[in-house]
């Protein structure tokens, strides 16, 4: 049997997009194209990778199988190229990143790496749901993620704390609200209004873990986004509290607008690189987890 690279590019395509006509688009190809080359491959492997449904492709349990190990030989040749061949192109490697991570700690961090090997990932931003049901597909190489991850097929490696806080307007009445030890206590949060993230995002989570137990009544959510720049334009505006990362407030047009809430319990959550537990490491993916690691670690 003599698979070829062309085949499995073309396999994986269709696997993350579950369509010919996208995975054409992606590939550049036709349609026919993509269509005779999968039918080429399964005839050669002898079984159907896809279940068909009134035009659509769903994979099924051979098709799953095959994934990781086509994306394994998909890295391998690359790092072939570059480490043998001296492939003058750029190392590929598909960065998912949380909207927190990406908003306030990769920029500085992909600017130390570029300085340092000449090169940056593809990053892919998002919320951590939705980041874990790419590195499911395979869409991504790592993942740089602040919520808890618990599927079974993907792994997690610490890589830092974030401090989290209770964020308000800096006249905000909560503020106001202290007990004998200088701090505001749970009970002035009944009954505030609150502008939160979006379900399924990692800051969301923490919120239900962290302030939604101390809050006697359903919370009032006035307002879900998914940008933290609106968020904390609309608590700058009074429209009530948020909760998040105290790095929120660390952008000048925040330091003066927004503060954090004194409450009587310290928040942290763990800041986590994440891969498929099936996925093959690149050279490349290894030198980012290695150059995040050590400069979390500095």
């Amino acid at each position: 049997m003599r698979l070829s690279l062309r085949q499995l590019d073309v396999f994986l395509a269709i696997a993350q997009a579950s369509s010919l006509t996208q995975a054409a688009e992606h590939l550049c190809m036709t349609k026919s194209a993509v269509s005779q080359t999968l039918s080429e491959l399964e005839r050669q492997l002898g079984c159907a990778l896809f279940d068909r449904h009134h035009g659509r492709l769903s994979i099924n349990a051979q098709g799953q199988r095959l994934v990781p190990l086509a994306d394994e030989i998909h890295a391998r040749v690359d790092d072939i190229g570059a480490t043998l061949v001296g492939d003058s192109e750029q190392p590929s490697l598909v960065l998912g990143a949380s909207r927190t991570i990406a908003g306030y700690l990769l920029p500085p961090l992909l600017a130390r790496f570029q300085a340092r090997y000449g090169w940056m990932p593809r990053v892919v931003v998002d919320n951590t749901q939705t980041l874990q049901e790419r590195l499911l597909r395979f869409e991504c190489d790592l993942a740089m993620v602040e919520g808890t991850i618990t599927h079974s097929d993907l792994m997690m490696k610490p890589w830092q704390r974030d401090t989290l806080a209770v964020l308000c307007a800096a006249n905000h009445e909560v503020l106001s609200v202290c007990d004998a030890e200088g701090g505001v206590p749970w009970r002035a949060l009944e009954h505030q209004p609150w502008v939160l993230r979006e379900p399924g995002s990692g800051t969301r989570d923490q919120y239900e873990r962290h302030i939604r137990p101390h809050l006697d009544d359903a919370p009032q959510i006035v307002l879900e986004m998914a940008s933290f720049d609106a968020i904390m334009a609309s608590v700058a505006e009074g429209l009530g509290l948020t909760f998040g990362s105290t790095l929120l407030i660390q952008r000048s047009g925040f330091r003066e607008a927004i503060r954090a809430v004194p409450l009587p319990d310290t928040m942290s959550r763990q800041l986590s690189l994440c891969h498929h537990r099936n996925k093959y490491l690149s050279a490349a993916a290894r030198q980012w987890m290695a150059f995040a690691t050590a400069v979390a670690d500095a």
